[in-house]
């Protein structure tokens, strides 16, 4: 069983089987609010935007992590750290979260003041996501959307030239009417381009259609692209009440070679798309994996050659799996890392080491592992981070997100700890 929450008559109801949100769509518009169910984490979360401008002292980061709910992002670039995470005080409504963006400049021991976001106008913002330029410049974005009719959504940006002491105002970089942005994943290449990829939504007669989409900067952040899109066209006509693509993340794999993964919204594969010259194309996408994911969500790697994408689902404790490459996407091999779990990510550290890190769930208790593997990306160590700790009946999605970053001596790992109020709290830990 998931939780799942279904939005009826402007009063949330949760529900324990993905079965019964079915029973009750009697129309178009109720379809539409239904839709708060299946679009992943981002309509159970809501964060609030501000501006922590001159908030410059360091913090450990324990106490401004303080607790979240199902998302955290790191990027780590030499000693400076980023990281994106939703956060809340107790579980609550949509106005009881907030999304906070923070940088460390030595490895992740203290923190700035976090960025708090929100843009006026849109009942929801969430799916922060964060990169470090090659100058150390920091750059986030998230989502704002109208959720009581999914018709208007947008793509807030901000970004920090002083390791997060200050930030610019945050400010739209894309907007949709009769549609809304999801899930947006930002990256910064080494040749100082900018990439947001995206899921495009496109509300059309009461369904749902998603592509992915992709914008570029030249000039950091200052002007952006239009809409170009990389995945393959989305059935116009298929009968689900949400079809396309989702779960899409992208990562450089050296100087002007991207990859970007997503998969199919209904669970049919998972697919990679590459570009050559710094994302200014992208060749036509290639299926790595046929397993099923529903509302899959892609989390990607590499390093020289190699390529890791883990996959898990997006609104369920399901299949986390590795689909890995070693001569750049050509060939793909498939490993099982959880039969029922959720979380997975991927990293490579400076030396080209691969580590791995995600939850396992069984019999109402969950465990986050880590591991490490050869070059053919066997387990050669498998350790836990907590031990197992027990979860209420009604917690069994934790969500997709969670850190790997260097730590200096050592790989740092950024988690979530659950507890029986689905509220978790962070926890950083760095393993030398």
């Amino acid at each position: 069983m998931a939780l799942v929450t279904c939005l009826l008559d402007d009063e949330f109801v949760v529900l324990l089987e993905h079965s019964l949100c079915h029973v009750i769509r009697t129309n178009a518009m109720r379809n539409i609010k239904l839709a708060l169910k299946w679009l992943y984490p981002t309509f159970t979360l809501l964060y609030v935007l501000g501006s922590t401008q001159g908030l410059s002292q360091n913090l450990p980061f324990d106490q401004i992590g303080g607790y979240a709910q199902f998302e955290i992002q790191v990027a780590d670039r030499d000693s400076i750290k980023a990281a994106g995470w939703l956060s809340e005080k107790q579980a609550g409504g949509f106005e009881t979260k907030e999304c906070r963006f923070s940088v460390s400049r030595d490895f992740g021991d203290t923190w700035a003041s976090p960025l708090i976001v929100k843009e006026n106008g849109f009942s929801y913002n969430g799916n922060p996501s964060v990169s470090i330029g090659p100058r150390g410049e920091i750059f986030v974005v998230c989502v704002a959307i109208n959720t009581e009719s999914l018709d208007h959504g947008a793509l807030i940006f901000s970004r920090s030239n002083d390791l997060g002491a200050s930030w610019d105002a945050p400010k739209i970089i894309f907007e949709k009417r009769q549609g809304f942005p999801d899930l947006p994943k930002i990256l910064a290449t080494d040749s100082g381009v900018l990439i947001v990829v995206f899921s495009d939504f496109q509300n059309k007669d009461g369904k749902l259609i998603s592509e992915i989409g992709k914008i570029t900067s030249l000039d950091g952040g200052t002007t952006w692209t239009r809409l170009n899109r990389i995945s393959p066209p989305a059935d116009p006509d298929s009968t689900d009440f949400i079809s396309g693509y989702q779960g899409v993340d992208i990562g450089e794999v050296d100087d002007k070679q991207i990859v970007v993964s997503f998969g199919t919204y209904n669970g049919s594969g998972i697919m990679v798309t590459k570009s050559f010259d710094s994302g200014n194309s992208f060749t036509s996408p290639i299926q790595i994996s046929n397993a099923a994911y529903m509302v899959p969500v892609t989390r990607i790697s590499s390093y020289g050659q190699n390529i890791a994408v883990v996959v898990s689902e997006g609104h369920d404790s399901g299949k986390v799996t590795l689909v890995s490459s070693k001569d750049f996407g050509k060939n793909w091999a498939t490993k099982e890392l959880s039969n029922e779990g959720t979380l997975g990510t991927p990293y490579f550290d400076p030396s080209g080491n691969f580590y791995l890190l995600w939850t396992a769930i069984q019999n109402l208790k969950v465990n986050t592992y880590y591991a490490r593997t050869d070059e053919d990306f066997n387990l050669t160590l498998q350790k836990s981070l907590t031990g197992d700790y027990a979860i209420n009946q009604e917690i069994k999605y934790l969500g997709v997100y969670q850190g790997i970053s260097y730590c200096g001596d050592g790989v740092g790992f950024t988690f979530m700890k659950w507890n029986s109020s689905a509220v978790s709290t962070i926890e950083q830990r760095c393993l030398k």
